[in-house]
């Protein structure tokens, strides 16, 4: 072999050293370079969620309706082999009881059993963390700390967290309490 046929074969296997070793080592998370968020709208406004309180995300899955004493609380639906109790975003964030029309469920990170009903999923985008701000004067709406800025539209961020602790605190039911 020549010294000019040598260097492309070498170059070729360090790439492909380096290609494998990037799946090798562990997985870092975006938590460096930035927030992952899921975005939605609600109502026709627009929302995000972090994406590290969410689990899984759904769409057209039945919902059976069962009734109860809270107007958030939709009924149960059947997700990862489980029946998980389902609850609307857009109650728990007060808008009117009107055209409600949810394609959308987000389960509840892993450790809780809950999964929360939406309108529109518009998709994920990664902000940097000077891009989500406390919001000022505190929440016009109950959940609703801080707003992130995703593409120059600001959203507001639903903590899942707050809303599951809400919940618990005024239901008591199985389903949005921690699993231990």
């Amino acid at each position: 072999m020549t010294e000019n046929s040598v260097a492309p074969v070498s170059r070729a296997a360090g790439l492909r050293r380096a290609f494998d070793q990037a799946f090798a080592e562990p997985f870092r998370a975006m938590a460096d370079e930035g927030v992952s968020l899921l975005g939605m709208r609600v109502a026709g406004d627009a929302y995000a969620v972090r994406l590290g309180e969410v689990a899984e995300l759904f769409v057209d899955r039945k919902i059976v309706p069962m009734p109860s004493r809270l107007s958030e609380f939709l009924g149960f639906a059947g997700l990862r082999g489980g029946i998980v109790p389902v609850y609307s975003v857009r109650r728990l964030l007060g808008y009117s009881l009107a055209n409600e029309s949810a394609r959308w469920l987000l389960l509840a990170a892993p450790g809780h059993s809950a999964a929360f009903a939406f309108e529109q999923f518009e998709g994920y985008s990664c902000v940097s963390r000077s891009e989500i701000l406390p919001t000022s004067g505190g929440a016009t709406r109950a959940h609703l700390s801080e707003v992130a800025r995703v593409k120059d539209e600001p959203r507001p961020v639903v903590s899942l967290r707050s809303v599951l602790e809400a919940l618990r605190d005024r239901s008591g039911l199985v389903g949005i309490h921690k699993e231990q």
